[in-house]
């Protein structure tokens, strides 16, 4: 749990489909995968932008023009 109250981030990628939600306050939404490669994933939702780093495993979050860094449990962050 952090500050957004983003509890868990999920995508889905096959061949057909490439979907993405997140789980804050309880409340799941779906969110627009706005960029995806080897590197990182970038998400959005209405201002909120998530980047996914896959190299480090690491999470940030652009908001208000400030960069927030979720911690995360590196056992939960499957890719």
């Amino acid at each position: 749990e952090n500050k957004l109250s983003i509890s868990a981030i999920d995508i889905l990628k096959t061949n057909a489909i490439e979907k993405a939600f997140v789980t804050m306050l309880g409340n799941e939404f779906e969110v627009d995968i706005t960029s995806s490669n080897k590197k990182e994933i970038v998400l959005s939702f209405n201002d909120i932008y998530i980047v996914i780093d896959k190299d480090i495993k690491e999470i940030s979050v652009n908001l208000e023009n400030k960069i927030l860094f979720l911690s995360c449990e590196v056992a939960n962050f499957n890719i």
